[in-house]
């Protein structure tokens, strides 16, 4: 049997559990002797820093502590440089990782060879010592007809 985690045993004890989640932890407390005990630990907590919460809120500050207090809030802390060290370090990986994938594009770009996007109707020639035999195609490639022409070299009689 697993246990109730001591966060479910707080929200449970300050009735803020939804009534499914609610009956679960009624219904696992009426079976398990362990979180029953720990529940009722957790309640009289509970009450106990309610009550001294409450006392001392009627307790009256002192002058002076309120302006130590005030002195500590209006000082800039440690927390702010830190925050604009963060935001000035994440600003500078970003330009960088900008800048390289850039040059990385560019070169990548560069050497890749250029293909046009729609292919057209080629001729290729092939040059032998005694004669040119060309060749043209129509599309579509799959269904191509070839035509050979051939062209006698130099110094050929018919």
């Amino acid at each position: 049997m697993e246990h109730v985690s001591e966060e479910l045993l707080l929200v449970y004890i300050e009735n803020r559990l939804g009534p499914e989640a609610r009956a679960r932890v009624n219904s696992h407390l009426r079976e398990c002797e362990v979180c029953r005990a720990e529940a009722a630990e957790a309640r009289q907590t509970h009450a106990a820093l309610k009550i001294a919460a409450q006392a001392l809120s009627r307790l009256p500050l002192p002058p002076l502590a309120w302006a130590g207090v005030r002195d500590r809030l209006g000082r800039p802390g440690i927390l702010p440089a830190v925050r604009r060290s963060w935001q000035v370090a994440a600003s500078t990986a970003v330009v960088v990782m900008a800048l390289v994938s850039n040059l990385t594009l560019n070169a990548a770009r560069a050497a890749t060879p250029s293909v046009p996007a729609i292919q057209t109707p080629a001729a290729h020639s092939i040059v032998l010592d005694t004669a040119t035999v060309e060749a043209t195609r129509d599309l579509p490639l799959t269904d191509s007809t070839f035509t050979p022409t051939l062209t006698p070299g130099p110094g050929a009689t018919n």
